[in-house]
């Protein structure tokens, strides 16, 4: 290495400790989050068993950009309706088919705003859709003082 890079790892080690830095991977704690759902998608898994994929991306708080995965099972009638509860939820339209809803609604799902509620029952990590919410509903950031304009871009 250099003297400029010794000297600046030498720096940030009596500034900075790794030690403290909180993983920012794995499921974020039980809790209710205002998310947005980035992806969803239908995976084929190793044992040949198809199941439908959603990810939310956590939008305030201490878990801001975790991602919360929802694996739903479609192998039987009960997950098929559980599946179909939580993409009306989502809101795709209550007389979907299923050959054509990936194609037809999941782009038109991304981006928007929902509560998610994580919940752990022993080794089960359970994620509940409870409501999409509306855009004044959703808390980014700090927001604007009074009196303050937001910047024209």
């Amino acid at each position: 290495m250099t003297e400029a890079v010794d000297g600046f790892l030498d720096h940030i080690s009596g500034e900075h400790d790794p030690g403290q830095v909180e993983d920012a991977g794995g499921m974020p704690p039980d809790a209710t989050y205002q998310c947005r759902l980035d992806k969803i998608y239908f995976k084929e898994m190793k044992d040949g068993k198809i199941k439908c994929v959603m990810e939310f991306e956590v939008m305030n708080g201490k878990y801001a950009h975790r991602t919360i995965f929802k694996w739903c099972n479609m192998d039987n009638v009960q997950n098929l309706d559980w599946l179909t509860r939580d993409l009306r939820m989502l809101g795709v339209p209550v007389n979907f088919k299923w050959n054509s809803v990936q194609k037809e609604h999941f782009s038109n799902l991304l981006d928007k705003p929902f509560e998610i509620e994580v919940k752990t029952k022993g080794e089960f990590t359970n994620v509940y859709i409870k409501k999409a919410l509306k855009a004044d509903e959703v808390f980014i950031g700090q927001g604007l003082k009074n009196g303050e304009k937001d910047v024209p871009f």
